[in-house]
């Protein structure tokens, strides 16, 4: 989902694919948390986190991403919240609705 959403918001604002999941990757697990936990939770102990929760997995990722000095939030690229929503909607469905998915843009705004 990091990857869809990077791809979504990357080609039509110029913002490189590494880049996107910096600023999406930690806000997708937070909400894979109920849906996915156990890779998560695995994710949570291969990077040292105690106790090893789906909810520490994300943490750690973002503690990386920040550790590492890069980017964190889609507003220092200069997209407003119109962008986002018509990033979402190509690839809202079933399985995830257009606004679960804003919540994941919003949360990375």
């Amino acid at each position: 989902m990091s990857h869809t959403l990077g791809k979504r918001i990357g080609s039509a604002h110029g913002i490189p694919h590494g880049v996107t999941s910096c600023l999406l990757l930690p806000h997708v697990m937070r909400f894979s948390i109920t849906r996915r936990p156990e890779p998560l939770q695995r994710i949570a102990a291969v990077l040292g986190a105690v106790p090893a929760t789906p909810e520490a997995a994300a943490a750690a990722v973002q503690l990386l991403i920040a550790e590492l000095g890069l980017p964190q939030h889609i507003a220092s690229y200069g997209l407003r919240r119109e962008d986002l929503v018509e990033a979402v909607g190509p690839v809202a469905g079933p399985g995830c609705s257009q606004e679960e998915l804003l919540g994941i843009m919003e949360a990375a705004y």
